[in-house]
Protein backbone atom coordinates (compact mmCIF):
# COMPACT_ATOMS: atom_id res chain seq x y z
CA UNK A 1 0.00 0.00 0.00
CA UNK A 2 2.54 2.33 1.15
CA UNK A 3 3.67 2.77 -2.79
CA UNK A 4 0.35 4.18 -3.33
CA UNK A 5 0.01 6.34 -0.98
CA UNK A 6 3.31 7.75 -1.33
CA UNK A 7 2.63 8.31 -5.21
CA UNK A 8 -0.55 10.41 -4.34
CA UNK A 9 -2.63 7.04 -5.44
CA UNK A 10 -5.19 7.04 -2.42
CA UNK A 11 -7.80 6.28 -4.76
CA UNK A 12 -6.06 3.20 -6.25
CA UNK A 13 -5.20 2.14 -2.78
CA UNK A 14 -8.52 2.22 -1.20
CA UNK A 15 -9.88 0.16 -4.40
CA UNK A 16 -7.36 -2.36 -3.15
CA UNK A 17 -8.12 -2.69 0.35
CA UNK A 18 -11.86 -2.75 -1.20
CA UNK A 19 -11.38 -5.54 -3.27
CA UNK A 20 -9.27 -7.31 -0.81
CA UNK A 21 -11.98 -7.10 1.63
CA UNK A 22 -14.56 -8.58 -0.65
CA UNK A 23 -12.16 -11.32 -1.66
CA UNK A 24 -11.49 -12.20 2.35
CA UNK A 25 -15.13 -12.26 2.75
CA UNK A 26 -15.25 -15.00 0.77
CA UNK A 27 -12.39 -17.19 1.59
CA UNK A 28 -12.51 -16.69 5.15
CA UNK A 29 -16.11 -18.47 4.86
CA UNK A 30 -14.56 -21.04 2.83
CA UNK A 31 -12.22 -21.72 5.44
CA UNK A 32 -14.93 -22.17 8.13
CA UNK A 33 -16.72 -24.00 5.17
CA UNK A 34 -13.55 -26.47 5.44
CA UNK A 35 -12.73 -26.65 8.39
CA UNK A 36 -16.24 -27.75 10.02
CA UNK A 37 -15.72 -30.70 7.13
CA UNK A 38 -12.19 -31.35 8.16
CA UNK A 39 -10.99 -31.21 4.85
CA UNK A 40 -7.70 -29.56 5.03
CA UNK A 41 -6.86 -29.66 1.24
CA UNK A 42 -9.83 -27.06 0.82
CA UNK A 43 -8.75 -25.08 3.96
CA UNK A 44 -5.01 -25.15 3.12
CA UNK A 45 -6.12 -23.53 -0.77
CA UNK A 46 -8.54 -21.04 0.63
CA UNK A 47 -5.52 -19.67 3.11
CA UNK A 48 -3.04 -19.57 0.45
CA UNK A 49 -5.10 -17.33 -1.72
CA UNK A 50 -5.36 -14.81 0.48
CA UNK A 51 -1.30 -14.58 1.47
CA UNK A 52 -0.28 -12.59 -1.25
CA UNK A 53 -2.87 -9.50 -0.82
CA UNK A 54 -2.47 -9.61 2.95
CA UNK A 55 0.90 -9.09 2.48
CA UNK A 56 0.37 -6.59 -0.52
CA UNK A 57 -1.83 -4.41 1.81
CA UNK A 58 0.48 -4.45 4.57
CA UNK A 59 -1.52 -6.74 7.05
CA UNK A 60 1.58 -9.08 7.22
CA UNK A 61 0.95 -10.47 10.37
CA UNK A 62 -2.40 -11.78 8.89
CA UNK A 63 -0.53 -13.09 6.03
CA UNK A 64 1.49 -15.03 8.25
CA UNK A 65 -1.32 -16.70 9.96
CA UNK A 66 -2.58 -17.51 6.67
CA UNK A 67 0.72 -19.23 5.68
CA UNK A 68 0.94 -21.03 9.20
CA UNK A 69 -2.80 -22.28 8.54
CA UNK A 70 -1.64 -23.39 5.36
CA UNK A 71 1.36 -24.95 6.28
CA UNK A 72 -0.51 -26.69 9.29
CA UNK A 73 -3.18 -28.28 6.99
CA UNK A 74 -1.10 -29.01 4.32
CA UNK A 75 0.89 -31.51 7.10
CA UNK A 76 -2.37 -32.67 7.99
CA UNK A 77 -2.31 -30.95 11.77
CA UNK A 78 -5.93 -30.51 12.56
CA UNK A 79 -4.80 -29.54 16.19
CA UNK A 80 -2.44 -27.06 14.74
CA UNK A 81 -5.09 -25.93 12.38
CA UNK A 82 -8.05 -25.50 15.20
CA UNK A 83 -5.34 -23.28 17.05
CA UNK A 84 -4.19 -20.86 14.41
CA UNK A 85 -8.34 -21.09 13.40
CA UNK A 86 -8.22 -18.46 16.84
CA UNK A 87 -4.83 -16.84 16.13
CA UNK A 88 -6.31 -16.08 12.66
CA UNK A 89 -10.20 -14.58 14.15
CA UNK A 90 -8.06 -12.79 16.71
CA UNK A 91 -5.89 -11.27 14.24
CA UNK A 92 -8.96 -10.30 11.60
CA UNK A 93 -10.79 -8.79 14.67
CA UNK A 94 -7.72 -6.13 14.82
CA UNK A 95 -6.87 -5.74 11.14
CA UNK A 96 -10.44 -5.61 9.29
CA UNK A 97 -11.86 -3.33 10.94
CA UNK A 98 -9.00 -0.91 10.83
CA UNK A 99 -9.43 -1.81 6.92
CA UNK A 100 -12.97 -1.04 7.07
CA UNK A 101 -12.13 2.53 9.02
CA UNK A 102 -9.93 3.23 6.18
CA UNK A 103 -12.49 3.14 3.56
CA UNK A 104 -15.10 4.79 5.28
CA UNK A 105 -12.66 7.78 6.33
CA UNK A 106 -10.31 7.74 3.32
CA UNK A 107 -7.71 8.31 5.85
CA UNK A 108 -4.25 6.79 4.69
CA UNK A 109 -2.91 3.76 6.06
CA UNK A 110 0.11 4.51 7.76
Amino acid sequence: MAPFLEAGLHDEAREIVAIFLEAYEVCAADIRATLETEDLDACANAAHSLIGSAGGIGAGELAQCLARLEKACRGGDLAGVESLWVFLKEEEDRVLPALRRYLAKGAEIS
